[in-house]
């Protein structure tokens, strides 16, 4: 799939790194929007699936997620 850009308007192409934000469970109750690193794995129909390489929740490294074009940023 071609043509994929993120929030910014740069080309994004499997295995670039980038910085992602997804809502994701940070306590047994709580939810928040967190900021991590990732690198881009898949293109879906509505979703980048982005495995995770960096983040301040060290138990999300190595998970996959779907990421959102409105929510990614391409590392240059």
């Amino acid at each position: 799939m071609s043509g994929i850009k993120d929030r910014l308007g740069e080309n994004l192409a499997i295995g670039d790194l980038c910085v992602c934000y997804n809502s994701m469970r940070t306590g047994s109750s709580t939810t928040r929007l967190v900021q991590y690193e990732g690198e881009i794995i898949k293109f879906t129909n509505k979703f980048i699936k982005v495995k995770c390489v960096n983040c301040f929740y060290s138990r999300y490294i190595g998970k996959e997620f779907n990421c959102s074009k409105d929510n990614i940023f391409k590392i240059k």
